[in-house]
């Protein structure tokens, strides 16, 4: 399997290896949003999930009701490969199943976890070494936890942390909660659609978090960066390994420039780009 970066390989693996102790279940299928399953086609082994869903009907109700899209790929896999032959190969591949998207299901039943082992330790200097952030409007989209939506809070003026899954919402109200945090404003939404005006951002940045649509990514960046603003990308992309995200964010017509961050010891990509 391929990732959107280009990457392919022991994804399920690493998955395993990051999460290893955590008890995932089918029922824990249950949780993923519209957000996840948009991209679900491309990111697990079709026979086992047409297994998953012939012993789990209700999955399909669920699943077709938050995100109508997903029924025709439903159809088509269910129809194309019948039924686990045995409890075996069932329980086999339900958990393939599970640790292949093992981080979306983190996502919603152990954010606090995911928070805590996520593959992102990159230096915040990264960011404000590009740009200064007091008494400016920053933008977290992708916020996953708030990385950087609460280490930007003493210095900007507000900070909105845009995030699609509801329970790293609830993670991130209850922390600016607890720790009394005033000027985070957290708010449901996409890179591809982000909730605000036109001209409203000094800083946006993503840590992870863009590619899945990127030409829509791209136009709502250009919307909602002011003149003068920055938009920052801390990918997931090794320098060794631009995938097919690069050329485009690259070329004359959007104008990032590829520059080198470390994240775990070893060099990646950030795009970044001046208004």
């Amino acid at each position: 399997m391929t990732d959107r970066w280009g990457h392919s390989g022991t994804w399920e693996d690493m998955l395993r290896q990051t999460y290893k102790g955590l008890d995932l279940k089918v029922d824990d299928l249950y949780l993923l949003e519209a957000c996840d399953l948009e991209n679900l086609l491309g990111r697990v082994t079709h026979r086992a999930l047409a297994a998953v869903i012939h012993a789990n009907p209700a999955l399909r109700r669920v699943w077709s009701a938050r995100f109508p899209g997903i029924i025709t790929f439903i159809d088509k896999i269910t129809t194309k490969y019948g039924r686990a032959s045995s409890k075996k190969e069932l329980d086999f591949l339900t958990d393939k199943i599970v640790w292949e998207i093992a981080e979306l299901l983190v996502y919603h039943r152990y954010p606090k976890i995911y928070d805590e082992r996520a593959a992102i330790a990159w230096d915040f200097k990264e960011l404000t070494t590009e740009v200064t952030l007091e008494d400016r409007v920053v933008v977290d989209v992708g916020a996953g936890t708030g990385r950087i939506a609460f280490q930007a809070a003493p210095l900007a003026r507000w900070v909105f942390a845009v995030e699609p899954v509801s329970s790293f919402r609830r993670f991130m109200r209850e922390r600016a909660r607890n720790e009394g945090i005033k000027n985070v404003f957290i708010v449901d939404g996409f890179l591809s659609d982000i909730p605000l005006p036109d001209g409203f951002v000094d800083v946006l940045a993503t840590s992870q978090a863009f590619g899945w649509s990127l030409l829509d990514e791209l136009r709502e960046i250009e919307r909602v960066v002011r003149p003068g603003g920055i938009a920052i990308h801390f990918s997931g992309m090794t320098v060794d390994e631009k995938g097919p995200i690069h050329p485009v964010i690259t070329s004359d017509k959007w104008g990032y420039k590829c520059k080198q961050y470390c994240n775990q010891g070893a060099w990646h990509c950030k795009y970044v780009r001046y208004f």
